[in-house]
Order: C-alpha cells, then structure tokens, then sequence
C-alpha cells in the first residue's frame, strides 16, 4: 500500500520512515483497542462481583419475576408478554435439558461399559455439543425477544446499525430487504 504516488522513487530512508510511521500507527491502534477491551472486561468482573449469587434456577427465575412485576416502566402488556415469553423459553430449555440429560446418561454407561466404544463416545459428544449450542443460542434469542419487547435495541442492532449496516443484516437473516 502505498500513500503517496511517488513513493518508488523516495530514498530508502523515507520510506523507511513511513513503513515505521505505518507500523506504529497499527501497533497504537492494537493497544488503544486491547485496553478498551481490558477496561470493559474489568468493568464487566466488577459488575459481576456485585451481583447476588444464585445457587439454583429457580431464585434466580424468582429474582427475575419479581424484578419483571416491581418495575414501575413495565407496562402490563409488557409484562403478560415478558410472562408468556418466560413460559414458551422454559419450555424449549427444559426439552433441551431432558435430550441433554439422555445423552449424558448414554455417555457414562458407555464409558463404563466392559466394551467401550470410542466413535459412539464421540458422536454422544459430538451431540451434546450441538445440544448445549442450540440451548445457548434459544437463551440468547429469548433475550432479544425481551429486549424488543421493552422497547430496547441490542447491542449487536447498534453496532450494525452504526456501521449502516442494520439493511443488509436484516437482509441476510429475514430474507427480505427490510422494507
């Protein structure tokens, strides 16, 4: 790449000065973005810290409920979706717990098994990956349905929509053209 039209016929010792220039114009860039990234990630451990630990699901589903009914912006039409919404995630988490539970019940009688059979292992492994990845994903869409719900955009919209990039994402995932 080349900034100027001449540079062919600079000295070397120019453009050598400009390859350092350019150099040390990426390497800043990687350490203004690593030390975003750190002051987030410290800000993220700090927030965590702070949060109540949850033993089990089911506080943490009462935390939710109660937090989602208390909240005086929610409207009540906002609420009987967020309830409705809450309903129909159990439901999918709960099949994808139940298969992954199967499939963790096959992994140990095989692994335990006079005969143990490596490709089996490997196909249940394989399996509960898949399982374990839906699960997240079907949380994760659950998510942005809450999120649409109160009126909010995601932090992946704003960054698509910043790049003016939100019609072609829409585009790829919806297959229409947003209109």
């Amino acid at each position: 790449m080349r900034f100027f039209r001449n540079e062919a016929r600079l000295s070397t010792e120019t453009t050598g000065i400009i390859m350092k220039t350019k150099n040390f114009a990426v390497l800043l860039g990687l350490v203004f973005f690593s030390c975003a990234h750190s002051a987030q990630k410290s800000n993220l451990d700090s927030k965590l810290a702070q949060e109540s630990a949850f033993t089990d699901y089911e506080s943490l589903r009462k935390e939710a409920a109660e937090a989602v009914k208390v909240h005086p912006g929610i409207s009540e039409d906002q609420k009987t979706q967020l309830i409705d919404l809450k309903l129909e995630t159990s439901k999918k988490m709960e099949s994808f717990q139940l298969e992954i539970l199967k499939l963790k019940g096959a992994l140990m009688k095989n692994i335990v098994a006079d005969r143990y059979d490596a490709k089996e292992v490997r196909s249940i492994e394989s399996r509960l990956d898949t399982l374990t990845t839906q699960k997240l994903h079907a949380f994760y869409e659950a998510l942005e349905k809450g999120r649409k719900i109160l009126g909010k955009t995601s932090a992946r919209e704003e960054v698509l929509n910043d790049l003016g990039l939100d019609r072609d994402y829409r585009f790829n995932r919806e297959g229409s053209t947003g209109r």
